[in-house]
């Protein structure tokens, strides 16, 4: 369980991370 939980947050983590960017490059795109 705890396992999976830490494979979530690793996800989610990422997904942050990759939006953050795509957000930040639409930024500087405008």
């Amino acid at each position: 369980v705890i396992a999976t939980r830490n494979s979530r947050e690793r996800n989610n983590r990422l997904e942050n991370m990759c939006w953050r960017i795509w957000h930040l490059a639409r930024k500087k795109k405008q």
